[in-house]
């Protein structure tokens, strides 16, 4: 569920079918709903893991980032779409760069930084935490970087929550 920058409610969903597909619906002016759900797909051969995060750019166009199951249930890689103008048509689906020796688990995170730039953090298979960015001007950067792991700890079932300070750190 994300908010569009007029205010309106978006929803997403990835239904239950063998090849699983995201979905979409948006409030309309009149606080009532589309009379449609809208079919956004998944990327051509890849099957999605629950656990949809969605993110607002400054500019309030919508993103959704994605997992697939390309390391197995427990692991995959991350994959986003992303809305044209706010309330406009959606772009094609993009593969993030893949985090080097391992795949990442559901219950990853998006953020946003004080300059409107997202950011994303997740635990990979192998038990350290990763993070990636939009570089400034909007591709992603090249890599994950890992953020490490507490001394001895391997955070194999890490859940996430994510927030900025005033000043966007």
């Amino acid at each position: 569920v994300a908010e569009n920058l007029n205010g309106r409610i978006e929803v997403f969903a990835l239904d239950g079918s063998a090849h699983p597909a995201i979905w979409r619906i948006g409030q309309t002016l009149k606080n009532g709903w589309e009379k449609r759900w809208s079919r956004l797909g998944a990327p051509r051969g890849k099957i999605l893991q629950p656990g949809l995060q969605v993110g607002r750019t400054l500019a309030g166009n919508l993103t959704v980032f994605a997992l697939d199951r390309s390391g197995g249930k427990r692991g995959g890689n991350l994959w986003s779409i992303a809305q044209g103008p706010p309330g406009g048509a959606w772009s094609s689906w993009l593969a993030l760069p893949l985090v080097r020796g391992t795949f990442l688990r559901s219950g990853f995170v998006d953020m946003q930084n004080s300059d409107g730039r997202f950011e994303l953090i997740a635990a990979g298979l192998d038990g350290k935490i990763y993070k990636i960015a939009e570089a400034a001007g909007g591709p992603w950067e090249n890599a994950w970087t890992t953020i490490g792991r507490p001394k001895g700890a391997k955070l194999a079932h890490s859940v996430f929550a994510a927030g900025n300070t005033n000043d966007g750190r």
